[in-house]
Order: C-alpha cells, then structure tokens, then sequence
C-alpha cells in the first residue's frame, strides 16, 4: 500500500485541573506536577508531502505562519532527524486562543509530529518523544493525547483517570499571558514548602482505577494551580474573571496552566451553555464552551 499524502490532525487544548509548583531546578526550569486533560476543543492541522521546502498557512490567527511557530520547528526538527518526507506543506486552521494557557502552540507541534510520522511510516515512539521533549515542556503530554499526570518540567508523562463527562466554560480574558512572565511571578508558599500531595488522594493524584468514584464535585475540591496567584497580583482583572464563572453557576473555578483563560466546572455541557449564557461577559473577553475529549483524537488519512 502507498504511503499516503495528505493527513488530517486534530491538535486538542488541554486544561490543568491541578498545576503543582514544586521549586527551582538546577537548568532554570520548574519542577512541577499537573493532571492535565485534552479537550474536545481543537485546532486542525493538515500535513501534506512536498517534493522540497516546508511551508505553513495558518487561517484564524495573524502572525502565526513563520518559522518562529512551534509546528514549523516540529516539522524542520522531524525532516532533519529521520530524512523524509523531502518536504512539506503545513495548513493549520486555528480554533483554540493564543497565550492563553490552553497549550495550543504545544498540540500542534505534538500533531505535526504525529502527522509527518503517519506521513513517512515512521513508527519511534522514542524518538517522538525526544523530538517532543526539546520543543517545549507541554508537548509529550500532547504526543500522548490522554489524560495524564506530568511531572518533571513537563518530560515525563503518566497515565491519569479521565474526569467525569463535566461541561467547561472557558473565558479568555482581551490579554495573554507569557508562561516565562508566569513562572517569574510565582512565589513559594507555605503550602509548597511542606511539600505535599497535590490533591486530597494519598498517593500524590487519583489513579485510572480511582476513576469510578470521580464526580464534579470531588474534581472541583482538587482545583489547584499554584501560578494563579502571582498571575492575578500581576492582572487583578483575572479576580473578576474567576468572580463571574462562579456567580454563573460552577462547581469549581481556576485559572489553567500560565494563563490567561479561566474556566468553571459544569455538571454538563448543558449547564455549561446555560451558564455561558447568563455569564457577565466583558468587552474583548471569549467564551467558548467545552469538554473533556472522550477520546483522543485520530489522525486521518486524506488521500
């Protein structure tokens, strides 16, 4: 069978229902644990053969196309490695905002690695995900396209229990937030001196086998991130961000990953859309009303 010429990708968000901050590493980093969630939210990526060159359209968002974005690099990083294809031609449609703490530029370097291996019939996990580790701290966690605990400064990924099929709003405040600028702001608190588990679970986070007794509300009662409050001192507007998904209805309110986004916690996605509804939006602020992905999302051949 021929190899095929065109893939489709889809390059899931993801949200941080817990970001622990542990400390300072020795290369500049920070030591970290999160369980992070893919959502049905996502980008499209298109991957196509070309006989040389690399190439990258990018509809949806403005000033994405060179060779600064992180899909270019996956791509020029993957062609250098394994020789093939000889080029490549990249359309990207976006759908999940930029700096906003959603991990979109990570997922779609993550989806043009997997795209270009389908691409080449290239089939080293390893090797993927050494190519993913040098991108950036979020993109093995996108390679895996599950649910997971990460740990280190985002390197080593572990399989976590999916949460129960809540509903999420997601409001993205008119700003970004730089992850560097995040990470500056946070400040060791008492609570990270001590050390703790990160969640109520003993063994540092719920297991897939702890997935049967996961509900809204004990997923709620975990919401943690500890780059919350330094971003907030930085932006005080964040305050009533998480202020109105609260008075809007949710279980349970955070600010994921660097920021900005904020979401809240729904029993559904039908409550999640009333409360959209009835949210005290803002000028300049985006909602967009989400879920978990129930699975993750397959790469597709085209043709």
């Amino acid at each position: 069978m021929a190899a095929p010429r065109a893939v489709l990708v889809p390059a899931p968000a993801k949200i941080n229902l817990v970001l622990a901050v542990l400390g300072n590493r020795p290369d500049g980093f920070h030591e970290i644990r999160s369980w992070m969630v893919p959502l049905a939210l996502a980008d499209r990526l298109r991957v196509e053969r070309a006989p040389r060159g690399l190439r990258l359209e990018v509809s949806g968002a403005e000033g994405l196309d060179g060779p600064e974005n992180l899909a270019y690099r996956a791509a020029a990083d993957f062609i250098a490695r394994y020789g093939r294809p000889a080029g490549a031609r990249l359309r990207l449609d976006k759908r999940v905002p930029v700096a906003a703490g959603l991990g979109g530029g990570s997922s779609d370097a993550a989806a043009t690695l997997l795209g270009l291996a389908r691409l080449a019939e290239i089939d080293d996990p390893e090797g993927l995900a050494g190519l993913a580790e040098r991108l950036g701290s979020d993109v093995p966690f996108f390679l895996a396209r599950r649910p997971a605990w990460v740990s280190g400064r985002g390197e080593t990924v572990e399989p976590a229990p999916r949460p129960p099929p809540l509903g999420l709003l997601l409001v993205k405040p008119p700003f970004g937030i730089c992850a560097a600028s995040a990470y500056a702001a946070w400040r060791p608190s008492r609570l990270t001196r001590s050390r703790p588990s990160v969640n109520p679970w003993s063994n540092g986070g719920p297991s897939r086998e702890d997935e049967a007794v996961l509900t809204v509300e004990t997923v709620a009662a975990m919401l943690r991130n500890d780059l919350q409050a330094g971003v907030v001192r930085t932006r005080p507007e964040l305050r009533s961000v998480l202020a109105r998904l609260a008075q809007a209805g949710a279980c349970g309110v955070a600010m994921s990953g660097s920021g900005s986004t904020c979401f809240g916690l729904f029993r559904g996605p039908r409550e999640a859309r009333l409360a959209a509804a009835r949210f005290l939006r803002r000028p300049g602020e985006t909602l967009l009303v989400t879920r978990p992905a129930a699975r993750p999302g397959a790469v597709r051949i085209l043709g």
